[in-house]
Parts: C-alpha cells; structure tokens; sequence
C-alpha cells in the first residue's frame, strides 16, 4: 500500500499530517510494514517544512505507531494500525445531540456498505473477514477486558466492511466519521461490547457469504444500534 501527500494548508502543519496518516490507516491504505516515503518526499508533496514532517513522524513514533530508521536503508516503517485516541484529532463536542448525529451518519453510510459488500465481496476479503471474526472469538474467550485488543480488532472488521463495498467514495466518506466514533467510543465499558459484538460480526459474515444483502443489513444493524444507546446514556451519566 502506499500514500501520497498532496498539499497541505499550513495553517495545519504537523497535525495535517498526522491526521492523513491515520486516516489512511483506518481506510486500509497503510498496514503494517508499510514504508511511507522520505521527508523530503511528504515535505515536496504536501508544501510543508521538513521540520513539520520531522515533527509529525516523531509523533507518531513516540505514539508506537512507526518505527523510524536513519543512515543506509532507513525510513519510516508503520509498525502497528492500532491509532491512540489522542491522536485521533480534537474531541468533538460531547453532546446528546451531536453524538446522536455521528451515530446517525454512521448508521446510514454503513447500512448502505453492507448491502453491497453482500453482492460484491471477493473471495480474498470472505477470507479476510473470516480472519478478523476468529481474532475477535478468541479475543472474547481469552482476554474480554482488552479494550485496545477489541478496538483494533473492531476497526479491521468495520474497515473491511467498507472495503467490501469497491465504492472508494463511500470508503473515503466514512473515514472522518469513525475518526469521531472512535475518539468518544472510551466512553462505553468494553464488557458491554461483547454481547452483540461477536454474534452480529459472525452474522454478517455468514451473510457475505450467502451474498444475502438483506440479512447483511440487518447484521450490521444489530452490529452498530446498541452503540448510540451506550453512548446516550453514557452521555446522561456525566451530566
């Protein structure tokens, strides 16, 4: 996989670039132990300094996201797709209203994915789901409590979701969305999670499989509801 930086405001500086690269993580466009390109590579394609690059890479390497190499074969590898929260940009605004929202957006640009993953998956991304649904049952059955586990495992499955789709524009519209579902998801207890989490994630993919866009749609409607409820009275609990 690979990424390209095209111009960035400078108003933005580091930060821009720390968010294009976890975007692109959480679109699948960079995996671990893919190499992003020089400093002077991002510097010349995104208009920013190489000090602003220098800076965004050092965060990122101090977050235990790359793994940065100097001298002869150096460069910078992405070395984990597990993204920090507070690396995820700034909190939106924790209200009813606006978590409702995202919830909302969430819910219609998902359901819409599912129904064509149903018809459009390829065999190489049943076979990558399959993968990610075994990680999640054996996460369950072994450490219940990994919040950081959970998420990651999580993020792969509803990126996949997406994937599943071949509809860049919808992949490329949802991103920003998980970015904001994710910074306030530290607000549910991750025990409640497992409930629906695994049974609807085996649900889907059986749907996949059966290329049934109907129950596919239900799946990930059974996947996602419960999270808005969480969140609402998550909300209600620190007022």
């Amino acid at each position: 996989m690979s990424i390209e930086f095209t111009s960035i405001e400078n108003r933005r500086a580091y930060r821009a670039i720390v968010d294009r690269i976890c975007d692109a993580i959480l679109r699948g466009d960079l995996q671990k132990g893919d190499r992003l390109p020089s400093e002077r590579e991002i510097a010349a394609q995104s208009g920013l300094s190489r000090t602003s690059v220098r800076e965004a890479l050092k965060v990122l390497n101090d977050a235990g996201m790359v793994r940065m190499k100097t001298g002869g074969g150096g460069g910078t590898e992405i070395v984990s797709g597990s993204i920090p929260t507070d690396l995820l940009g700034q909190a939106i605004e924790l209200s009813r209203r606006r978590l409702l929202q995202f919830c909302e957006t969430r819910n219609l640009l998902e359901l819409s994915a599912a129904s064509l993953a149903a018809a459009r998956a390829t065999p190489e991304q049943v076979k990558a789901l399959e993968t990610v649904v075994a990680r999640m049952k054996k996460l369950v059955s072994e450490s219940p409590e990994d919040r950081q586990a959970y998420t990651s495992i999580d993020v792969d499955f509803h990126r996949l979701l997406m994937q599943c789709a071949h509809n860049d524009v919808l992949l490329e519209t949802y991103t920003p969305i998980l970015r904001q579902i994710l910074q306030i998801s530290d607000m549910v207890d991750v025990s409640e999670f497992h409930a629906y989490g695994l049974p609807s994630m085996q649900r889907f993919l059986k749907a996949v499989k059966n290329r049934n866009p109907v129950e596919a749609r239900l799946a990930i409607d059974a996947h996602i509801q419960p999270l808005a409820v969480f969140f609402e009275r998550s909300f209600e609990e620190q007022r």
